[in-house]
């Protein structure tokens, strides 16, 4: 409950404390007032008559015999049964105000004294879960209240969160570990057959050379898919360091188009780059190139001959927004959930394509802190948004 539903609450408690004891007041004050009325008469007319006060007061048959008399005695000297309403049903609502309220703030007391200590039990189980998530190991101290169950289901879950936790770093571990050590196999073979296959295109026969292009051209494929795979199992394992420094956006993305300026006239395929050489950022320039390297080929390799991929840039107080467009087919909307998983392959994929190099991109980026996005743009082709905050996580992240 909120401090000002506390206090509204406690307002109405108040009122109608108040209230009730208006109510109180204005209810009983007529018959206590016709009670005191009738006792003062009796006794009046009884004195009146004679009868001693000792005696008058002991009989009550006394006083009631001589109510008229005292009645007509009290009226004439101007006291009447609307003043004795009057006196008590003030005193009666003072009286009762004070006893009401009273009992309101005892109750308010006691429900502030367990709204406290619900709040700081809940406050304890949430410093708790807080501090499992920033990766520490608090001791929960352990309480006979409400809240116990809850305690003990929080710690249950905690604990098997934190064994699963371990588990699954483990297995990522392990996961990143075979992968880089495929990756090193590969090397080798690979490396022998791109010699080969260079000693064989310079000393075979012509009518070989086609099968031989096609031999170099998979050893590429194979040579990139083990790059990529030990720079994904390195990222996995947390053995890439980041190391940011000040670089030109503009140098940034030249860096990442000169790779690919070659891939893009073979396609047909005009490139644009937003010229603004003055925006700045701290990053670590090799890896974001590769990212945006990945993320260039992407488009350049989905756009059809005649078309264009076009790069802008624009900066607000928080980050550094780079889009990167093409005139394309776009992506199907099925597929855009699943870009950045590795190894997917979506509708539009290219024959020889791995799944994996916007998952890289993804990967990178988000190792700095950055964000990755793609969307089809309103009028034809496929948009991938790249944000990278100015306050940038450290190598130590």
């Amino acid at each position: 409950m909120k401090k000002g539903e506390i206090l509204c609450q406690r307002i109405f408690l108040l009122l109608y404390a108040v209230l009730l004891s208006v109510l109180f007041g204005l209810t009983a004050a007529p018959g206590i007032s016709k009670r005191q009325y009738q006792d003062a008469a009796g006794l009046t007319g009884a004195l009146s008559e004679g009868v001693s006060i000792p005696e008058a007061l002991k009989q009550s048959s006394l006083r009631l015999a001589n109510t008229d008399a005292g009645y007509l005695f009290l009226q004439k000297y101007g006291y009447h049964l609307e003043d004795t309403y009057k006196e008590n049903a003030a005193d009666l609502i003072i009286r009762s105000s004070v006893v009401f309220m009273s009992l309101v703030c005892i109750v308010l007391a006691i429900q502030h004294r367990n709204q406290t200590r619900l709040l700081t039990r809940i406050n304890g189980l949430t410093q708790y879960l807080e501090s499992i998530n920033l990766g520490k190991d608090p001791v929960l101290t352990r309480h006979e209240d409400i809240f116990s169950h809850l305690e003990d289901e929080i710690y249950k879950t905690v604990t098997e969160l934190r064994l699963s936790r371990n588990a699954a770093c483990k297995d990522k571990q392990m996961l990143a570990d075979n992968l880089a050590d495929i990756s090193h196999q590969l090397k080798t073979p690979l490396t022998s057959m791109s010699l080969m296959a260079q000693l064989l295109s310079e000393q075979g026969r012509r009518e070989q050379q086609p099968y031989l292009d096609r031999l170099n051209h998979q050893i590429i494929r194979l040579s990139h898919l083990t790059s990529s795979l030990l720079t994904l199992s390195r990222l996995d394992a947390g053995a890439i360091q980041m190391y940011p420094q000040k670089v030109g956006v503009y140098e940034l993305l030249t860096q990442a188009v000169e790779p690919i300026e070659e891939l893009a006239r073979e396609r047909g395929v005009e490139l644009f780059i937003q010229s603004q050489p003055e925006e700045e950022l701290w990053a670590d320039n090799s890896w974001t190139v590769e990212a945006l390297l990945n993320i260039i080929k992407n488009c350049v390799e989905h756009t059809p001959s005649g078309g264009e991929v076009r790069v802008s840039y624009e900066h607000n107080p928080l980050y550094l927004q780079i889009i990167i467009q093409d005139t394309g087919p776009g992506f199907d909307s099925r597929d855009i959930p699943h870009l950045f998983q590795r190894f997917y392959r979506g509708k539009g994929a290219a024959k020889d394509s791995i799944g994996i190099g916007l998952a890289l991109a993804h990967s990178i980026l988000e190792k700095q802190g950055g964000m990755l996005r793609a969307d089809n743009l309103p009028e034809g082709g496929a948009r991938f948004t790249v944000k990278l905050y100015y306050k940038v996580r450290t190598k130590t992240d």
